[in-house]
């Protein structure tokens, strides 16, 4: 990993922090969600996530992943139970764990990213003046 990736620095108080009900989501480091993340994507298509198509993925923000890293982090993974390996062919899955991490992030992210409703503090209430008003430039600038 190269000295300006701030993958990593995503701590609790940033929008990507985990959901409060997913602590681990954090204990992770963000190679190892980013595999997770990977491996899912996979499992979407017919090639297997293997380790040798699981670095072409990971390249794009980790150009200089080691094979060796790779591994160390596949196998932390599959210590947290968040993986499965087939050793003989070195094909990994996601386990249900995993699957429910992946899931509850990605609904917490969606609900940042589009919120079911919008709040708007104001400086000062609105008034029917400031309504027609707003109206009426509207008004205008369609004309």
């Amino acid at each position: 990993m190269y000295a300006n990736n701030p993958r990593d620095l995503q701590g609790l108080d940033r929008p990507d922090a985990s959901p409060e009900n997913h602590p681990e989501w954090t204990t992770l480091t963000a190679r190892t969600r980013d595999i997770l993340f990977a491996i899912a994507c996979l499992e979407q298509t017919a090639q297997p996530a293997i380790p040798a198509k699981l670095k072409p993925a990971l390249q794009r923000w980790y150009p200089d992943v080691e094979p060796t890293q790779l591994h160390a982090d596949l196998q932390t993974l599959t210590h947290k139970n968040y993986l499965t390996e087939q050793p003989a062919t070195s094909t990994y899955q996601l386990t249900p764990d995993a699957q429910n991490l992946l899931e509850t992030y990605t609904s917490h992210l969606q609900q940042i990213l589009n919120p079911d409703t919008i709040t708007l503090e104001l400086e000062r209430p609105l008034t029917l003046g400031d309504i027609e008003q707003t109206h009426t430039k509207l008004l205008e600038e369609c004309r």
